[in-house]
């Protein structure tokens, strides 16, 4: 009989800890570090994750040690600062950040830890900052970017390598046009245009690889010419211009590398 008592003791010793068990971890200073519950070793069900001081860090479910649907990420103050989907440890659906207000920061997706489809982002009061694609965690496609009160800031196009590419547009908050050119791998490339926010010509000129070369002109509000120079990697070389606001010329001078190089006139 003894014998028989033994058995059936380990037998359900044996059953219990197939069962799920909670476990807590704690700092040093006796707070909870986490707590949730292990099943054949592994986390399963609900966690939470605490800071030092008490405040919870995160919140989700496992499922055979992985992290599965969504999990709750926390700032210092017990705010949720951001929620991610999880699939079998890995993110997969939607994600989401939020500011201190609670109000919507970003939202986007995942697809096996890479970004991917509409991505979007807020102004503290919910106005949309910026829409665009990501492709396999890169920027792709048109994205659009606003100013706070809702108009347009800058539209434009990404390659697949994540580079500003092809024609780009920036305007001023009163929707005027403000600069337009095109982008080579990120950087500027070609001939650009300046605008006031009036629709007057402000500048143009070129850039090779981002860096301005060949002649530059600016202009006053009444069409007037104020500057005409010429740059070689960025650097003024040659003869400078500038022009009174009725055209006149009011000096005049030479430059090699950026440096002024021999006569200096002023009228």
């Amino acid at each position: 009989i003894m014998k028989k008592i033994i058995s059936l003791f380990i037998f359900l010793l044996f059953i219990f800890s197939l069962n799920a068990q909670e476990r807590k971890k704690h700092f040093f200073n006796g707070k909870l570090i986490s707590i949730g519950n292990y099943k054949n070793g592994s986390k399963t069900g609900k966690w939470d994750f605490y800071r030092k001081d008490g405040q919870i860090k995160e919140t989700g479910n496992f499922e055979n040690g992985e992290r599965i649907d969504e999990f709750k990420y926390y700032d210092g103050y017990g705010n949720i600062d951001l929620t991610v989907t999880y699939e079998n440890g890995v993110r997969n659906g939607v994600w989401k950040t939020y500011y201190e207000n609670g109000k919507l920061k970003e939202i986007g997706h995942y697809k096996y830890d890479l970004r991917i489809g509409e991505k979007k982002d807020f102004y503290k009061n919910g106005q949309l900052l910026l829409i665009g694609l990501y492709e396999n965690d890169l920027k792709s496609g048109d994205w659009k970017f606003y100013y706070e009160n809702g108009s347009l800031y800058e539209i434009g196009t990404f390659n697949e390598y994540d580079e500003k590419d092809g024609e780009w547009k920036e305007y001023y908050k009163n929707g005027e046009l403000k600069a337009t050119g095109k982008f080579k791998n990120d950087k500027k490339s070609g001939q650009w245009k300046f605008y006031y926010d009036t629709r007057q010509i402000h500048g143009i000129g070129e850039f090779i690889k981002g860096v301005q070369n060949g002649e530059w002109k600016v202009y006053y509000k009444n069409g007037q010419i104020s500057v005409k120079v010429n740059y070689i990697d960025g650097k003024k070389n040659g003869e400078y211009f500038e022009f009174y606001y009725d055209g006149v010329i009011w000096e005049h001078a030479f430059y090699t590398n950026g440096d002024y190089n021999g006569e200096y006139i002023t009228y």
